[in-house]
């Protein structure tokens, strides 16, 4: 990451009663996220299978997002995508990480997000940061809580 852009590094984490195995299938299903995701997805589109897959998103309203799947670790519970388009003119790059672990009975997901964004854009990628964690969060938490352990 380079030309004096602005590093970003955030970390979430959500406690859910899902069994972490049940709740590692559902983050780790790349092209399946509308089983969990809020709303405002009219559907998701896959090309490829596993690591170097593209999903992308169809927005309500017309709109389009790209991701790939970077790394997709079943034994670590650990997925990493890399947003391709569709981020804001003042991003220049972003990774989030998605990892899952047991918690008693049931799991816990810690969601790392990072970036590097144009010089003073700080603050609007912690906004955007922050709705990605809200959407994120809120559905995960949703389907964790519907599928107790």
């Amino acid at each position: 990451m380079t030309d004096n852009g602005e590093q970003m590094r955030e970390s979430r984490t959500l406690r859910v009663p899902a069994p972490a195995d049940a709740f590692w299938e559902v983050v780790a299903d790349f092209a399946g996220m509308l089983r969990w995701w809020p709303g405002g997805i009219d559907a998701v589109t896959a090309e490829g299978e596993g690591q170097g897959m593209i999903r992308t998103l169809h927005i309500a309203g017309g709109r389009t997002v790209s991701e790939r799947l970077v790394l997709l670790d079943p034994v670590r519970r650990v997925m990493e995508l890399e947003l391709l388009d569709g981020r804001p003119a003042f991003m220049r790059r972003y990774f989030c990480r998605y990892e899952v672990a047991p918690d008693g009975t049931g799991s816990v997901l810690t969601w790392s997000p990072r970036c590097e964004v144009d010089p003073g854009a700080g603050d609007s990628a912690r906004a955007y940061i922050d709705a990605g964690w809200k959407a994120v969060g809120g559905g995960l938490c949703a389907w964790g809580e519907a599928h107790p352990a």
